[in-house]
């Protein structure tokens, strides 16, 4: 919920000039960010691990109540920042096709060891069935270079169909 209210309102300016499409935005208030955010458990974090529950609490309950609640097209993003970053990331790995848009904001993807680059060798598809978009970016903050450089670089290397990967450093961001 933090970002809430500048993200709702960039979205509420920009679909009423016709620059994007109008979105309902979505915020959920985290009481523990370690626990839902984090793909696996961490014994210096004692209630991380939580990251699958959290996901299937969006696909199998949150976006079906929004869709059957309100007016939407079939065309869902995932923004995170800092370990909502992470978790981003994650969703893209583990449940491929439930969005078709990602934002990793400085994404801390080297969390326990670099997981989810290890992850990302073998669950980033060659194909996917339909547009998905990956957008991360860094301000800056040298302890993330490598993971997400390795991120690119394996995306790169398999340069899948239908998947459209941008990464953009913005060194002079904080």
């Amino acid at each position: 919920g933090f970002h809430f209210h500048h993200t709702s309102g960039i979205v509420q300016f920009l679909s009423s000039q016709g620059i994007i499409p109008e979105m309902i935005v979505v915020a959920i208030t985290n009481v523990d960010r370690n626990r839902d955010f984090s793909p696996t458990h961490e014994d210096r974090t004692p209630t991380s691990g939580g990251a699958g529950k959290f996901l299937s609490f969006l696909t199998e309950e949150l976006i079906p109540f929004i869709d059957q609640n309100y007016r939407t097209q079939d065309f869902d993003f995932l923004v995170g920042h800092s370990f909502g970053g992470t978790f981003a990331t994650y969703a893209l790995l583990e449940k491929p096709g439930v969005f078709e848009a990602f934002i990793a904001i400085s994404p801390y993807l080297h969390y326990d060891n670099q997981y989810l680059i290890k992850q990302a060798e073998t669950k980033i598809m060659s194909d996917y069935k339909k547009n998905v978009q990956f957008y991360m970016t860094l301000g800056d903050e040298p302890a993330y270079v490598p993971s997400l450089t390795k991120l690119e670089s394996i995306v790169k290397t398999k340069s899948p169909k239908n998947f459209d990967f941008t990464y953009i450093q913005m060194k002079d961001e904080d």
